[in-house]
């Protein structure tokens, strides 16, 4: 993470970059464009004070310098406005392949062509010569109400709304698969459309879909919950009791996607075991659906056997004591 900060006599402003991607959305006469005034105007030389909490960092207007920007470069905080052409294709090269550098963007649009989470989406804030940046979802909660969901919308239709169907399975809750990120948006207006008073939880992959979030909350009013912890359906396996070896879900190396770390992840942590997760596959291993069986290691010894044997549900043992623990009150 790095701060920074700008101080004018007449204009201030202050902001936390936390992840790679930080995209600004707000309204006209915020003072949005002339942050990038005050950044990087000649005329203001001598004037303006800019601060970083990480001196080694340069801080860059991206815009003019986005042709020239290569693979190498690194520990630049490259800020971007509105008039940068958000489906340029160097646009989205450039942040899927340089490494240990910040991107700022400045715009009232979405940037379909990069994968960035909800939690990098920013409101544009202003009081007085103040501005500073607001989280777009802390200003927009969506409140987990168990008793009033009816609907488990999911993104994908593999293993994860299998495993969602076994999870609901003994409830009233229908599921429905979405068939892909770009689809939850329809499918969610066709649901609303049809019953003003529905409410849908959406099991979406919130950790790629900051493109599509203010659409959504347009839709929302007030219907649809949005589990900010729920990054992936891998994510939340990862935080699941049933993996012996647990990893730093925060250390993502910045050259990877958050979506894909996850997807990786659980690959790489479940290989060889009797709970193996594989995309190729697409259905999950009993052990993440069904209550714990006789297996013993004399039994599947070349897979390490199985010293799990829980007792209780499955989706207990899974979720009991971690931050999904609050998905078993939609079993009740």
């Amino acid at each position: 993470m790095v701060k920074i900060g700008l101080r004018l006599p007449i204009y201030e402003f202050e902001a936390e970059l936390r992840s790679r991607m930080t995209l600004i959305n707000g309204l006209s006469g915020k003072g949005k464009t002339t942050l990038i005034d005050y950044l990087f105007s000649p005329q203001y030389e001598g004037v303006r004070e800019v601060t970083l909490s990480d001196e080694s960092y340069e801080l860059v207007y991206g815009n003019p310098a986005l042709k020239t920007i290569s693979s190498g470069e690194n520990k630049k905080i490259f800020i971007f406005d509105e008039d940068i052409n958000l489906s340029d294709r160097k646009l989205s090269a450039v942040f899927n392949h340089v490494t240990d550098c910040y991107f700022v963007m400045i715009t009232r649009d979405t940037i379909k062509t990069l994968s960035y989470s909800i939690e990098d989406v920013y409101i544009f804030m202003a009081d007085g010569k103040r501005h500073w940046l607001e989280r777009y979802l802390d200003r927009h909660v969506c409140e987990d109400l168990v008793e009033s969901v009816s609907v488990f919308v999911t993104e994908d239709s593999g293993y994860g709304y299998d495993w969602f169907c076994r999870f609901l399975n003994d409830t009233t809750i229908a599921v429905k698969s979405a068939g892909g990120k770009g689809n939850v948006h329809k499918m969610c207006s066709n649901l609303i459309e049809k019953n003003k008073n529905i409410t849908c939880y959406l099991a979406v992959d919130w950790c790629a879909y900051g493109c599509h979030i203010n659409s959504l909350i347009e839709l929302s009013n007030g219907r649809l919950v949005i589990n900010r912890s729920y990054k992936s359906f891998e994510y939340m396996l990862l935080n699941t009791s049933i993996l012996e070896k647990k990893a730093d879900l925060d250390q993502i190396p910045d050259n990877v996607l958050e979506e894909r770390y996850y997807e990786e992840l659980i690959f790489h942590l479940t290989e060889n075991t009797i709970y193996e997760v594989r995309h190729k596959r697409n259905k999950l291993s009993r052990c993440f659906l069904d209550d714990c069986c006789p297996f013993h290691p004399g039994q599947v010894e070349s897979k390490g056997g199985c010293d799990i044997r829980c007792r209780g549900t499955k989706f207990e043992m899974l979720l009991r004591g971690t931050i999904f623990e609050s998905l078993l009150d939609y079993r009740r």
